[in-house]
C-alpha cells in the first residue's frame, strides 16, 4: 500500500508539473500573439491589447462583439471562413487564415489557431496582411507582365512548361508544338551542342527559371 501511495503521489506531482507548464505556455501565447476568446455562439468574451490594436479598437469595446461582425463581409461565404465558423460551432480545433475588418474597414488577414477551452474557443493569431498584400502585388505585376510581354517558362533542365500568346505569336508556334519539348528546339544544332549553351542551363539549376523577352 505504501508503494502504491508513493507511485500515486509521484503521478500527481508529475501532472501538476505538466499543468503548470501548460498554463505558462498559454499565458505566454496570450501575451505574445493576437489573442481573443469566443463563446460557442461566437461572441467575444475577452481579448488582449495586441488583437484590439490590430482591429483598431479598444479591449473593452470588443467584449460582447459578434465574431461575424468582425469578419470581412465578402469573405463570409469563402471556404476558409466557413471552416472557421464550423469549428467554432462544433468547438473543434482548427488552424488557417482568418479575414477580418478593422474599425476603419481595413482588411486584416490573420493566421489563426482555434483551440477549444472547456465550452469556449481561444483564438491565437499572427498578422498576415503584409504578406497577403505583397503576394497580390506580385500576382498583379506578373499578370501585367504577361499582358505586355512574351513569356515562356521552363524547368531547370530546359523543358518547356508554358508560354503565353505573345510568345507563341512572336515565334509562330502553337502550345501543342512546344509544351514538354526542350528549349533547344529554338536553337540550331551547332548552338544546342555548344559548351556555352550547356553551361547556360547548368548555371540556372540553382533556382526556379522563368525567361522573359519583352514584346516588340
Amino acid at each position: 500500500m505504501w508503494f502504491t501511495n508513493k507511485k500515486l503521489l509521484s503521478e500527481i506531482a508529475y501532472l501538476k508539473e505538466q499543468t503548470a507548464e501548460y498554463e505558462n505556455i498559454k499565458q505566454e501565447l496570450k501575451e505574445e500573439m493576437l489573442y481573443f476568446l469566443l463563446s460557442k455562439s461566437g461572441y467575444t468574451l475577452e481579448a488582449n491589447h495586441r488583437f484590439a490594436a490590430a482591429i483598431e479598437s479598444e479591449v473593452e469595446d470588443l467584449k460582447g462583439a459578434s465574431i461575424e461582425d468582425l469578419i470581412l463581409k465578402k469573405s463570409l461565404n469563402k471556404p476558409h471562413t466557413q471552416k472557421f465558423l464550423s469549428a467554432l460551432k462544433k468547438t473543434n480545433h482548427w488552424h488557417g487564415a482568418l479575414q477580418l475588418k478593422t474599425k476603419t474597414d481595413r482588411e486584416l488577414w490573420l493566421r489563426s489557431i482555434v483551440q477549444p477551452v472547456n465550452e469556449d474557443i481561444a483564438v491565437f493569431s499572427s498578422e498576415l496582411t503584409r504578406t497577403i498584400s505583397h503576394s497580390r502585388d506580385k500576382e498583379d505585376m506578373l499578370a501585367a507582365l504577361s499582358r505586355s510581354s512574351a513569356v515562356i517558362e521552363f524547368t531547370l533542365d530546359g523543358i518547356i512548361l508554358s508560354a503565353n500568346d505573345n510568345f507563341l505569336n512572336a515565334m509562330g508556334y502553337s502550345k501543342s508544338q512546344i509544351l514538354g519539348k526542350h528549349h533547344s528546339i529554338f536553337c540550331d544544332l551547332e548552338e544546342a551542342n555548344s559548351k556555352t549553351y550547356k553551361e547556360f542551363w547548368s548555371k540556372l539549376k540553382g533556382g526556379a527559371l522563368s525567361l522573359t523577352a519583352l514584346k516588340e
